[in-house]
């Protein structure tokens, strides 16, 4: 959870997995979600720091995320903390359905 004091403005989701390319535990970022009215103030920064040394505590070697096309202020967001474009495309396959 983000929280100003106490009053909770936005959230982070981390789920682990294992992948050989990456040399053991990876992680995804699955969500980042910051209140509107709270944007622009280094929550999100914050929280992606946090997450890192949290995975890298536990053994994880790589972070990955997806960002909504469009999506420019996000982009930069991630940019910023070290993130980069590897050119691929997520590909989803729902089998619950």
């Amino acid at each position: 959870m983000l929280c100003e004091g106490n009053k909770p403005v936005g959230y982070i989701i981390l789920t682990v997995g294992f992948s050989f390319e990456f040399h053991g535990h990876d992680a995804f970022i699955d969500e980042l979600y910051v209140d509107a009215a709270y944007r622009r103030r280094g929550y999100g920064l914050k929280a992606v720091s946090f997450i890192e040394k949290k995975a890298r505590e536990r053994g994880v070697n790589a972070i990955h995320l997806e960002v909504d096309r469009g999506n420019n202020l996000a982009f930069e967001l991630y940019r910023r903390a070290g993130y980069e474009d590897h050119d691929r495309f997520l590909m989803t396959k729902w089998v619950s359905r």
